[in-house]
């Protein structure tokens, strides 16, 4: 629709609602839109046409009805919050050493293992949510302590979870302490 075709219609519907004159006479006096010409009568038969009826009207508006809104809709999947949760409930389900159990090693690294997973989605749509970000490290440091807890309680155990879940981990024992690493410099020192 035009701007010259709006500016005429907006001017109709205020003139025939607000002053008792007729319509052709309330488009002379019209201020409505001040760069519209006077209406003559081409262009209030152009007017109706593009009006129609009011049965038309509605006839193109059951095109909006709730199947068609709801087509684009399904390609929307569940909230992430609620698949962060169900995500959660299955990695406590799988990981449980029995049915009551929510707090063995093995449960915590898989749901710390899922919150990750969940909190490098997130952070990669909103880059600049820093507090996220802390929380991620800290969630990162915790599942690595519990890793290097498991593994020295159960190494294959440890070993297998990290298999199966994909994570990068070097044993604890791999890695020397600052005293071993430096040891031999001391004990080269002292000859």
């Amino acid at each position: 629709m035009s701007l010259r075709t709006f500016c005429l219609v907006a001017s109709l519907v205020s003139a025939a609602a607000f002053t008792p004159t007729p319509p052709m006479k309330s488009l002379r006096r019209s201020t409505t839109c001040r760069s519209t010409p006077v209406a003559d009568g081409a262009d209030v038969a152009e007017l109706d046409e593009l009006m129609g009826e009011p049965e038309a009207l509605l006839a193109d508006m059951e095109d909006l009805s709730e199947e068609a809104l709801m087509g684009d809709a399904s390609t929307f999947g569940p909230p992430k919050p609620y698949t962060n949760a169900a995500a959660l409930k299955a990695a406590e389900a799988k990981w449980a050493r029995d049915e009551k159990d929510v707090g063995s090693s093995e449960v915590q690294i898989a749901r710390a293992h899922a919150r990750i997973k969940y909190l490098t989605e997130h952070l990669q749509r909103n880059p600049k949510d820093y507090a996220s970000r802390r929380g991620l490290v800290a969630i990162v440091n915790k599942r690595r302590r519990l890793l290097n807890y498991l593994f020295r309680q159960d190494p294959q155990k440890a070993l297998s979870m990290v298999k199966d879940l994909g994570i990068r981990f070097k044993p604890p024992g791999a890695v020397l302490t600052r005293a071993e690493k430096y040891a031999v410099y001391n004990s080269k020192a002292r000859k």
